[in-house]
């Protein structure tokens, strides 16, 4: 075992006279092969602790600023960390268990509190972080299985990410900026996640993504938020695929489809709005289209091969509702609404129960 501590000095000069802050670096090896790189540019108080058990390990670190910390942890195989922190106060953390795990962090132009923790245990999992502005949150990102990869990149003002990835081949990708949050959570294998996000004004957006099967594929993205905003979907089964919008004010959206292959298309647009959820069998289609002002929407299918489309457009004065539930198989419902300036209204509703069922609204 091989055993370093190095301790830096640096000098600060304050208005008042000279003051000693003290920068430290730490590192632990335990095997053979294993590459631990350090390099503390400018700034104090930082502190950085490289421990390596295992072969053929590599940890980089650079930093340039003051009170940053970094610390990572590596055991198995050919683990690859890269750490480069700027600025004030940030925080990084990785841990690494199995092989050929990569994670590379980047923090720019922060000030803190600004923290990433990667915690990957299987075999070729890769995780990269980009945090750049000021308050960029904290990540937390943990990756158990084989061959995953996620991309974050956050902007400032008080983002927040937490990604799972567990099982094989899971792809995920989170960009943000102001204000946001997220989540992504995926469990079996091959699937695929997006979140974007953006904000302006008042803030406050949201979204989450959970699945669970194989070969899932979402891809949500958000805009201006303006106080409001939402999304949080859930597939269960297999092969399902939604893609969603949204725009800005209150918005909101919720889904799950639970069976295999159901298909979930969203759009949303400006000021009211909502759009809630399910499609519960196998092979079923939800398209919904909503425009602008109240709006909201319902829909509901239980069996397999089931088609609702909902499309409403909205204008001046504009309120709308529909609601489609359908319960056997291979049902058709339709409805579209549009408002005329200055006419306020329209509800729609269909039901069916038994299977084969067509029924269409519009006005």
């Amino acid at each position: 075992m091989k055993t370093r501590t190095l301790i830096a000095m640096a000098v600060a000069l304050a208005i008042h006279g000279a003051a000693f802050a003290q920068s430290s670096v730490e590192q632990q090896q335990d095997g053979t092969g294993n590459s631990a790189l350090v390099e503390q540019r400018e700034g104090d108080g930082n502190s950085v602790l490289q421990y390596q058990l295992g072969d053929d390990h590599v940890s980089q670190i650079y930093q340039a600023g003051n009170g940053l910390t970094a610390s990572t942890s590596q055991s198995g195989v050919g683990q690859f960390v890269e750490i480069n922190q700027t600025g004030v106060d940030s925080e990084a953390t990785t841990t690494q268990a199995g092989q050929d795990n990569r994670a590379i962090i980047f923090q720019a132009d922060t000030w803190g509190p600004n923290v990433v923790t990667v915690d990957q245990d299987g075999v070729g999992n890769q995780t990269s972080v980009y945090q750049q502005g000021p308050r960029s949150g904290w990540v937390d990102v943990s990756q158990l299985g084989d061959s995953n990869n996620v991309l974050v990149e956050q902007s400032g003002e008080i983002n927040s990410v937490q990604v799972v990835q567990e099982g094989v081949g899971h792809y995920g990708e989170i960009q943000q900026t102001y204000a946001s949050s997220a989540s992504l959570t995926q469990r079996g294998s091959n699937g695929y996640a997006s979140i974007r996000q953006g904000s302006d004004s008042g803030t406050f957006i949201g979204a989450s993504v959970t699945q669970d099967g194989d070969g899932n594929w979402a891809s949500v993205s958000q805009s201006g938020g303006d106080m409001g905003a939402g999304i949080d979907l859930t597939q269960t089964g297999d092969a399902n695929t939604a893609r969603i919008g949204q725009g800005g004010s209150s918005v909101s959206i919720r889904f799950a489809q639970n069976g295999t292959a159901n298909d979930l298309a969203i759009a949303q647009g400006g000021i009211g709005l909502s759009i809630s959820g399910s499609s519960t069998g196998n092979g079923n289609q939800v398209a919904l289209n909503q425009q602008g002002w109240d709006s909201s929407a319902s829909v509901e299918q239980v069996g397999d091969g089931n088609i609702a489309t909902i499309d409403q457009n909205g204008g001046m004065q504009a309120f709308q509702s529909a609601t489609i539930m359908q319960n056997g198989t291979l049902n058709e419902a339709s409805i579209t609404q549009t408002s005329l300036p200055f006419e306020a209204g329209n509800v729609g509703t269909i039901q069916q129960a038994g299977s084969g069922n067509v029924a269409s609204i519009s006005q």
